[in-house]
């Protein structure tokens, strides 16, 4: 016999199975539909289904966007911000730029960058030796390796997302007087000069100054 109980999705009418589906505030929707939403976005229970209608038209409208982008400047390592200076837009993915469209990142505007902020994680880990007996002790004083990671959010004024964030280092970087941790660091300062351009000329109109802020 037919089911005569099915569910379908709001968004695009497919059957809906008994589980494995997102529930929206006044519907349902696939799995289809959810892998094509972005991955910035927060809240999708509390959407309607229109709500997401929209979203998604968002998301296709981003893929012809990404079609006409071209970047001239990227940071980051595992994880890459890349920057187009002509459309004065950024995208950030784990992709190579010749293949940035195979996951739709969303292409944001320089002109919706709020604000952008970097926190230096720090992290300790001591290190043991052994005895004759091959018994873990501990030295005296202690030894502590130090470990970072550099979280960079940037604040937005987007209708779909108020934030995004990525590690510029990748892996953790060991030291705060290693290599990696200066190029880490220098990198943080030199993004956060790009994506805040637009700000800083309006700073420079109004005779005021720009400053970066780094905690740890």
């Amino acid at each position: 016999m037919a089911r005569l109980d099915r569910q379908y999705c709001d968004i695009c009418s497919s059957v809906l199975p008994s589980f494995g589906y997102m529930r929206l505030a006044d519907g349902s929707m696939c799995m289809d539909c959810n892998k094509k939403i972005s991955p910035f976005l927060k809240g999708v229970k509390d959407l309607t289904v229109e709500d997401m209608k929209r979203h998604l038209k968002y998301r296709q409208d981003n893929m012809k966007k990404l079609d006409e982008f071209k970047s001239a400047i990227s940071f980051g390592y595992d994880k890459k911000i890349y920057i187009d200076p002509y459309m004065a837009a950024f995208v950030i993915t784990p992709n190579r730029l010749e293949e940035i469209a195979v996951d739709n990142p969303d292409v944001i505007s320089l002109h919706d960058v709020i604000e952008t902020d970097t926190l230096i994680k720090e992290y300790k880990k001591e290190q043991f030796g052994k005895d004759e007996e091959g018994r873990r002790i501990r030295y005296f004083p202690p030894r502590i390796n130090y470990y970072y990671d550099f979280i960079t959010t940037i604040r937005l004024r987007s209708e779909w997302f108020d934030e995004v964030s990525l590690s510029l280092n990748g892996k953790t970087v060991e030291g705060r007087d290693s290599i990696m941790y200066r190029r880490c660091n220098s990198m943080a300062k030199q993004l956060k000069d790009t994506l805040m351009v637009d700000n800083n000329i309006f700073n420079r109109k109004m005779g005021s100054k720009s400053h970066h802020t780094f905690r740890l």
